[in-house]
């Protein structure tokens, strides 16, 4: 009899030791390796767009705004890779997205930039409230343009990727 007790406790330990292990492999955080939060914004139809509905895709979360003007140069070039990747397939995801977080306080002017700039994309999300977005909150963005680049898991690829890296990661992962 006690050594069934013993044997019962023993796999109730190994069960919480295990359970333990595996959530320390998926932190939610800020840094290269951690699963990105999840946000929910409003899109540019006021529809809510959450970063979790494009996992399995590769996705470049692009914080600008429509004042800014080394935003709206990164802008044109983000189009071109955009353009570039969209289409294809890649080696573990499904394709390339970028989810465009505006951090300008005025409706007009991010939509007008993202006509004026041939910004493609789908996913434009924007609560209109400048530094005060809870996108700009949750991934700690102190200045723009901003990038965080997540795998099909969720997991934080690369921060603030420059254009050439950001070209060559999706080149490394195209088929």
């Amino acid at each position: 009899m006690p050594s069934r007790i013993l044997t019962f406790l023993f796999l109730i330990f190994l069960s919480a030791s295990t359970e333990n292990l595996f959530a320390q492999s998926a932190v939610i955080g800020l840094e290269v390796g951690d699963i990105a939060p999840n946000i929910s914004m409003p899109d540019t139809k006021g529809e809510i767009l959450s970063l979790y509905d494009l996992r399995g895709n590769i996705v470049l979360i692009h914080f600008w705004a429509a004042w800014c003007r080394p935003c709206r140069h990164e802008n044109v070039e983000l189009a071109e890779i955009y353009k570039l990747f969209k289409d294809k397939r890649l080696k573990s995801e499904n394709g390339f997205r970028i989810y465009s977080v505006s951090l300008d306080k005025t409706r007009e002017n991010w939509l007008s930039a993202i006509e004026k700039d041939e910004l493609t994309w789908k996913e434009h999300v924007s609560v209109l409230k400048g530094w005060d977005s809870p996108a700009a909150i949750a991934f700690d963005i102190r200045a723009i343009p901003a990038g965080i680049l997540i795998d099909g898991n969720g997991k934080i690829v690369a921060k603030n990727p420059k254009i050439e890296q950001l070209q060559q990661i999706l080149s490394e992962r195209s088929q």
